[in-house]
């Protein structure tokens, strides 16, 4: 997971550190922590509680940014726009670190 997270604080507008850790999310840390999650479950493949240990939530908090993830990519054309530049990029990396992931 730690690799992970340091491919995407490479690639990301605005540093996991911001958006990780607060308990009162600003809406723009809300879309982040949905990114993160939705691209970590991608391409990551981790589980929601291992989402969850990342952001100190529970399971069903890291569900809620996965849907909240897919109604901002149908809604919001600048979201899924950072959203497929981040797992292009993110891909990338890990590629180049582990080889041909074929995602």
């Amino acid at each position: 997971m730690g690799q992970f997270m340091h491919f995407f604080d490479q690639v990301s507008p605005l540093p996991m550190h911001d958006f990780a850790h607060h308990k009162r999310a600003r809406a723009e840390h809300i879309k982040f922590r949905a990114l993160f999650t939705a691209v970590a479950r991608r391409l990551g493949r981790f589980s929601l509680n291992q989402i969850g240990t990342i952001f100190n939530r529970d399971h069903a908090s890291i569900l809620h940014y996965s849907k909240r993830h897919e109604e901002l990519v149908n809604e919001d054309d600048s979201y899924a726009l950072i959203y497929m530049d981040l797992e292009d990029n993110i891909k990338r990396l890990m590629d180049e670190k582990y080889g041909n992931s074929d995602l």
